[in-house]
């Protein structure tokens, strides 16, 4: 099946994903088995392994060194999608056990189609259960947010984007959320949003998912503590 994406305006897509295999237009879907360790971690190891969060030294805009990247466009990979998408659902569920949204999300990060916005049209078919073909944001819409990372300028545009077509946003879910302190106080981008808009942040891994997954490894001392000392200047955790 083909599907065309604007560029004008995001496109909602909800596809009916389960965790078991399912056939859909012909495609078969296998079972993603269930970790033994946590979700967060699970996840983690996956991104790790796909180079979606990798162990190096990584300039920012505002001139810090974080002592590891994040390729967010990884996490809508072949080898990632699924994993993310489990990982993502237990987050969600977590916080909101039966899910009543009208629409996830993805906010675009860029032209056409982003990882953003592919995640949560595979995403709506797991929460919602449901197919409904491409879905705009309608007035009264609830409205979950889809994100690869938070950041505080992005999420922004997001809430005008649906307050401006009369929706209503409920919350936000990341898929790696880096608990750092915005520029503004001491508070992190996700405690920020939250305390100004008055919605939850929820995260299919952390920071600290991280670190506990390279606590567990050997010869990892050296970045743990790069990292442990980032994360003691910069994050809130």
């Amino acid at each position: 099946m083909q599907l065309a994406f604007k560029q004008e305006r995001p496109l909602f897509v909800l596809l009916n994903l389960s965790i078991d295999s399912v056939e859909k237009e012909g495609v078969m879907r296998k079972r993603v088995p269930v970790p033994a360790t946590s979700f967060a971690e699970w996840f983690i190891e996956c991104a790790l392994s796909n180079g979606a969060i990798a162990l190096e030294e990584c300039e920012l805009r505002n001139g810090q060194t974080r002592p590891y990247r994040v390729n967010p466009e990884k996490f809508s990979s072949v080898e990632l999608i699924d994993k993310v998408l489990f990982a993502c659902n237990n987050a969600i569920r977590k916080r909101w056990p039966t899910p009543s949204f009208d629409v996830l999300y993805g906010f675009p990060l860029g032209e056409g189609m982003t990882h953003a916005s592919a995640i949560a049209r595979k995403l709506s078919g797991m929460v919602l259960n449901r197919w409904e073909g491409s879905r705009a944001i309608r007035p009264l819409d609830e409205v979950l947010l889809i994100s690869d990372i938070i950041d505080s300028e992005r999420e922004e545009d997001a809430i005008r984007f649906i307050n401006g077509r009369g929706g209503n946003s409920i919350g936000i879910c990341v898929v790696f959320n880096q608990q750092e302190r915005t520029k503004w106080n001491k508070l992190s981008a996700a405690q920020e949003f939250e305390r100004k808009h008055n919605i939850p942040v929820v995260a299919a891994a952390t920071l600290e998912d991280l670190i506990r997954v390279l606590k567990k490894k050997e010869g990892m001392e050296k970045i743990i503590n790069k990292i442990a000392a980032y994360q003691k200047k910069y994050c809130v955790c």
